[in-house]
């Protein structure tokens, strides 16, 4: 059982060139019986604003079975003390 990534998206706003150091940071936004709904952004050190927005959904996957199962408790728990801190 581990995470899958089902969908994602995102926007870009401005375009980044080397060389240029980048922040990357995301937060939770939801979650669910059997995945989790993410945000994200890109912030260029160079220019100062944000290059890129975008979301996310990772699911929780039986890979031998092929099947979505249950986000583990253990890693339920791990994403909710993550996001308090």
């Amino acid at each position: 059982i581990g995470p899958i990534l089902q969908a994602t998206h995102a926007r870009f706003r401005i375009a980044l060139a080397y060389p240029d150091s980048v922040s990357i940071g995301a937060r939770l936004t939801s979650i669910e019986e059997d995945r989790f709904h993410l945000e994200h952004a890109i912030v260029s050190h160079r220019l100062q604003e944000v290059a890129a927005v975008g979301e996310g959904t990772v699911v929780s996957f039986h890979y031998n079975e092929q099947r979505k199962v249950e986000l583990p408790e253990v890693i339920r728990e791990r994403i909710l003390r993550l996001e308090a801190e």
